[in-house]
């Protein structure tokens, strides 16, 4: 989780064509969408970070990554992300498999006869605690996303649920707690949208790499960020939120809207998908035919 992303942060292929000028998937969405620009800077940007941490050290991106876990918990998807493969549960495979340490493990592992300590630390609804369980599984998360963040994971200081939770600094911990707080409205607002599916991969994902959205709640598509500096990622989010909705080739999550979450302004932003598009292009467009389009240019390379 090395860029600036601040939703899950992960440094996928998509994320670098996007951020790359030469590359032709960044410069079709430049000529297909001239309005992305003004709408990102009239509906985002201006929004104020109400939240911001004081720490110095502050670990940003393992924070951004805790807080779409603790959105979808607050969502009601506390029991899949024990149920179910996450990118933390793949994390934490990688991690005790390059470590031989398997007490760590939070996950039942059912080769060994383990059952995981992560459905007990998940029936504590308090909100501290809630918030310490959000940041283990980012760090779990880090494997996944680097095979060299294994050997210096905090996780290897541990041992079971209490030591791993305990890894959350109190400022961390106080942090998530207080973007949660703000962002009740937002959050009893996504779940009348539908149930919420987390960490969701496109069926087109191979052609651009690797690609996982944070969120799919009901039909829309929701991209979390927690930038303290939403004028600065405005554009970028709206740019990849639009490419997860233009991945989705076979049309199987049926998008309706798209939406950005700004957790540390607790501004929750909802587009009609079909009225999106048309308003960025300035002219009447189908999404499948831009899906075409886009899967025409993720196949090309610099």
């Amino acid at each position: 989780m090395s860029d600036s992303r601040p939703g899950r942060n992960v440094p996928t292929s998509l994320t670098r064509r996007l951020s790359t000028p030469t590359d032709p998937l960044a410069q079709w969405f430049q000529a297909t969408f001239p309005g992305i620009f003004a709408l990102a800077r009239a509906d985002l940007a201006n929004a104020p970070a109400v939240v911001r941490p004081s720490d110095r050290d502050f670990p940003h991106g393992l924070v951004g990554t805790a807080m779409v876990y603790r959105l979808f918990i607050a969502l009601g998807g506390g029991p899949q992300l024990t149920q179910h493969p996450t990118p933390a549960h793949r994390g934490a495979v990688l991690l005790a498999r390059h470590t031989g340490n398997r007490s760590l493990f939070p996950f039942p592992w059912p080769q060994q006869g383990l059952t995981g300590w992560m459905a007990e630390a998940l029936e504590d609804t308090g909100d501290e605690h809630l918030a310490r369980v959000a940041y283990a599984l980012a760090l779990y998360e880090e494997p996944y996303k680097s095979r060299r963040a294994s050997p210096q994971s905090p996780l290897l200081r541990a041992s079971g649920m209490e030591s791993v939770l305990a890894l959350a600094p109190a400022t961390v911990v106080k942090d998530i707690v207080s973007q949660m707080k703000l962002g009740e409205g937002a959050v009893e607002t996504l779940r009348q949208m539908g149930p919420a599916r987390f960490a969701v991969t496109p069926s087109g994902a191979s052609t651009v790499g690797n690609a996982e959205a944070d969120l799919l709640v009901g039909s829309c598509l929701v991209e979390v960020k927690s930038t303290q500096y939403p004028y600065r990622e405005a554009e970028g989010a709206v740019r990849q939120a639009l490419a997860y909705a233009f991945l989705d080739y076979a049309d199987e999550w049926g998008l309706v809207r798209i939406g950005i979450y700004l957790s540390r302004s607790g501004r929750l932003v909802l587009w009609d998908l079909p009225s999106l598009l048309s308003r960025l292009a300035d002219a009447q467009v189908s999404l499948p035919a831009l899906r075409a389009s886009f899967q025409s240019v993720a196949m090309l390379r610099v």
